[in-house]
């Protein structure tokens, strides 16, 4: 007789809209559902399906709540699952629906995990809301996606209570990489002045100025904060010098992803505004070596000096000195990128982590 399999409910946003969040929710769904010892129900909290409709009235958001509080008190009682899996929001009506969902689970006699993928709970200035996060987190078991980011939460739970798993990637078949003559460098993020488009902008008109041959790709999706015409147009009225080694891409998918990885040398990701970004692992996994901002989890994703460089404040001269180390020893940076990805970030490795989580 087999064993019977650990029942999960999954409370989740999936893709559409493509995002971190989203694409490593998917990840975990999958992970569980082809597990033999593991069994996954799927409850999409998505009220959006595109970047769009993210910005769509209160009411639209409130109707959506409304029917996924139905469907999961249906699932509660039918299904009864061992665990609710709930990768929860951490602000505006989504928090007081996901802190809801958490405790109705508890009621139903479920164990409760709850999965951070963002960062700004340690700007919570609301009593109401500190008070259901410490209630929250002390009745559920909280993961995070890396050590870095515990300071954000340390108001509201011991640093022995959180689980700590890291986001991962799929692993390509590649070519040992070698240093081109001319530089090719990569920012790939949806167009957000907070991701630091601009500021990868800057860095490479200072390295431009080496005289070295170099391009630099922008790949990711125009939002309601920057347009790929606007940003086009920044570039051509504030960098003439550059405007024709700078490449705007548009949001790429699939092969065309692939290739703009696999035809680049060095990623930059000069981010403002991330907590574990899954760029910067793909960069990894593509052996990219990478230099990046001091942001969220960024330090935790490769060992700095080794797989690139993660640098402090912002400042362009550092950036340029980054790039240079690394272009003088290349392979060596290019190797150790892909070492990380293997050791830390690949699907495997995330998958023993998920599979370790649910039985333990």
């Amino acid at each position: 007789m087999k064993n019977k399999s650990i029942e999960i409910l999954a409370l989740v946003q999936l893709p559409p809209p493509i995002h971190g969040a989203s694409l490593m929710n998917q990840r975990i769904v999958d992970i569980t559902n082809t597990s033999s010892s593991l069994s996954t129900h799927v409850l999409r909290l998505n009220y959006a399906y595109d970047f769009k409709s993210m910005h769509d009235p209160v009411h639209k958001k409130l109707i959506y709540t409304l029917k996924t509080y139905l469907s999961f008190l249906y699932r509660l009682v039918f299904c009864r699952p061992d665990f609710v899996y709930i990768a929860f929001s951490p602000f505006g009506l989504g928090f007081y629906r996901d802190f809801m969902l958490s405790m109705i689970s508890k009621l139903f006699g479920c164990k409760v995990k709850l999965h951070l993928h963002g960062t700004g709970l340690s700007s919570t200035k609301s009593k109401v809301k500190t008070r259901l996060l410490r209630g929250m987190f002390s009745s559920c078991d909280l993961i995070l996606l890396s050590e870095s980011l515990y300071a954000d939460v340390a108001e509201f739970i011991e640093f022995e209570k959180v689980t700590f798993i890291s986001n991962a990637v799929e692993t390509p078949n590649i070519n040992e990489r070698k240093k081109s003559d001319a530089v090719s460098f990569l920012y790939m993020a949806n167009l957000d002045a907070r991701k630091g488009v601009f500021k990868a902008l800057d860095v490479f008109s200072e390295f431009s100025k080496s005289g070295a041959r170099a391009t630099l790709k922008i790949v990711g999706a125009g939002t309601v904060f920057l347009s790929e015409s606007d940003l086009a147009k920044h570039i051509s009225d504030d960098y003439p010098d550059i405007s024709e080694r700078v490449h705007i891409l548009g949001a790429l998918y699939g092969e065309d992803k692939e290739r703009a990885f696999v035809e680049s040398d060095i990623f930059l990701y000069p981010t403002d505004h991330d907590a574990a970004p899954l760029v910067v692992l793909e960069a990894l996994s593509y052996a990219l070596p990478v230099v990046c901002s001091n942001q969220g989890a960024l330090r935790d994703m490769f060992d700095n000096g080794v797989g690139g460089f993660v640098i402090g404040s912002f400042n362009v001269n550092s950036y340029v000195d980054a790039i240079s180390i690394i272009l003088s020893d290349y392979e060596q940076f290019s190797n150790s990128a892909r070492h990380t990805h293997l050791k830390k970030h690949s699907i495997s490795t995330l998958t023993s982590k998920v599979k370790e989580l649910f039985h333990a």
